[in-house]
């Protein structure tokens, strides 16, 4: 006898045999076949991107695969790799296919940590009827975590010849209330059990503000919200589990300090410079942790921009590079874990959530009208600046142009929530094609500059090594020349006439809201 396709499911608020046997009547019989128990660990990373999109990254044992969160295990996508160890693992850690791809397109730079172990129990039973044939094969499974039952569901498959026999006994079983509850996913059912279930906050989230609020109130929100998320990186960074949570650490600092600079006014002078030095030190000592990060990160690229025989010569220096973060994550592993900066930083969250602290220039003044204001003044300058660059502009005024255009989009993303989505959305989506330019051409910069000094530092390369840097050199020079001849033509779509006219309406609409 085979199975039939046709399947019955049921999650359950709670089973037993006696309960089945009460439903079922006298006449059908049960009998428990067979019994097995599994583990499987949960895996996902810091901002859930599995659980998010309905699926489930699992363990068992030392293999990997990807399934539905509802039950862990439909549809599932298996690697053949062999993992042992227990520490985070990343997409480049698997085979290439459609494994490492999903992962890929999932995880991005994020690496996965174990958040759950769970047990899987299967219970299977066989339903015979009145002449001693089993019409149907019954499982039972629960899934518990830590001591408490995360899930127990049934699962019945009739054999051949026997599916209208089936469908009566499932009528049987969904008219008892104790086998049936609400549909839940499964995976993110365990991560609440564990004290996992809520997602961290992310840098890039939506605050929302009201334009009546006061500068002050809108000000503490963002900044408290930006602690927030630098905080919940640090013990990622400590752990060293993966690069993005240095970067989210990074990115909270800076749009902490971009909301206190731009809508000036919220504090006192003494409080605001206060507020930006305690926290630019924060950020400045992460700084050459992060350009090796990156440096390490795009290894596979700088190499494949040389020729064949020229790729091993950079053995060396990437060698040299890892090295170094080695020991700069050390010293900003110690930074954080210290006393002093532990002491400080709690210091910082607690004044802002005084209820009362010296006012600054602007701050009982709604937050709408500051806004607009502060951005068409940012607007024009980047304007100005655009309008202003050719082929003879010095370097530091293109600089220059990017640092207003990154001012210009923590306004309008820190403040997002105070204007018609869509139509933010077309003005940022402008905005970062101007900027994707601008920071390739400062990048190529830095990078050119970083590579010069490592040649310049290292009396005693071989002549491989030092021809292959110096190739990489003049590459990225010709690049940063490259991206240089970008920046008009991205700056004119980002100020042609119909996105002057958008921006125009948008913020007028604004202004006339608010008084």
């Amino acid at each position: 006898m085979s199975e039939n396709d046709s399947e019955h499911r049921w999650q359950c608020a709670r089973f037993d045999e006696a309960l089945l046997s009460n439903a079922l009547g006298d006449a059908y019989q049960i009998e428990a076949v067979s019994k097995k128990s599994s583990k499987l660990e949960v895996y996902d990373s810091f901002e859930q991107c599995f659980i998010k999109n309905g699926l489930a990254l699992i363990r068992t044992a030392s293999h990997f695969h990807i399934a539905d969160a509802d039950d862990l295990i439909s549809n599932p996508i298996h690697s053949d790799t062999r993992i042992r160890h227990q520490q985070p693992v990343s997409h480049w850690d698997f085979e290439a296919g459609a494994f490492q791809r999903v992962l890929r397109s999932h995880l991005k730079l994020r690496a996965a940590v174990k958040l759950a172990t769970v047990t899987v129990n299967d219970q299977e039973y066989c339903i015979r009827n009145r002449d001693g044939k089993t019409i149907l094969r019954l499982w039972q499974q629960s899934v518990d975590t830590e001591g408490q039952i995360a899930m127990l569901t049934l699962k019945a498959a009739p054999l051949l010849g026997y599916a209208k026999e089936a469908d009566q006994i499932a009528s049987l079983i969904s008219k008892k209330p104790e086998f049936s509850c609400d549909h839940i996913s499964l995976a993110s059912h365990v991560l609440s059990l564990v004290g996992k279930a809520e997602a961290p906050l992310s840098p890039k989230g939506t605050i929302r503000i009201q334009s009546n609020d006061t500068v002050t109130d809108s000000v503490t929100k963002i900044a408290k919200l930006m602690v927030v998320v630098a905080r919940q990186s640090e013990q990622g960074i400590i752990e060293d589990i993966d690069t993005e949570f240095l970067h989210d650490y990074r990115v909270g600092i800076r749009k902490l300090r971009s909301v206190i600079a731009l809508v000036k006014g919220a504090y006192s002078k003494e409080d605001t410079k206060r507020l930006k030095d305690t926290f630019g030190d924060y950020a400045r000592t992460t700084n050459r942790l992060r350009d090796l990060d990156v440096y390490l990160l795009n290894e596979a690229e700088y190499r494949a921009q040389l020729p064949n025989e020229l790729q091993p010569g950079l053995d060396r220096m990437f060698g040299d590079f890892r090295a170094e973060r080695r020991r700069v994550q050390n010293k900003v592993r110690r930074d954080i874990q210290s006393t002093e900066y532990m002491k400080s930083m709690a210091q910082q969250f607690k004044w802002l959530g005084r209820s009362k602290r010296p006012k600054g220039a602007r701050s009982d003044m709604p937050i709408g009208t500051v806004v607009v204001k502060e951005i068409r003044k940012h607007h024009k300058l980047v304007r100005t600046l655009g309008i202003a660059i050719t082929d003879a502009t010095p370097d530091t005024e293109v600089h220059e142009l990017r640092i207003e255009c990154k001012k210009l989009r923590y306004l309008l993303e820190l403040f997002a929530s105070l204007f018609p989505a869509q139509e933010m959305r077309r003005i940022l989506r402008r905005l970062r094609g101007l900027q994707n330019v601008l920071g390739d051409f400062n990048d190529y910069s830095v990078q050119r500059e970083t590579m010069l000094e490592y040649l310049d530092k290292s009396q005693d390369l071989d002549k491989y090594s030092a021809a292959a840097v110096g190739g990489l050199i003049s590459i990225l020079h010709d690049k940063q020349l490259d991206a240089r001849d970008h920046v008009t033509e991205k700056f004119k779509e980002f100020s042609d006439g119909k996105m002057r006219q958008r921006f125009n309406t948008l913020f007028e609409g604004m202004e006339n809201l608010s008084k």
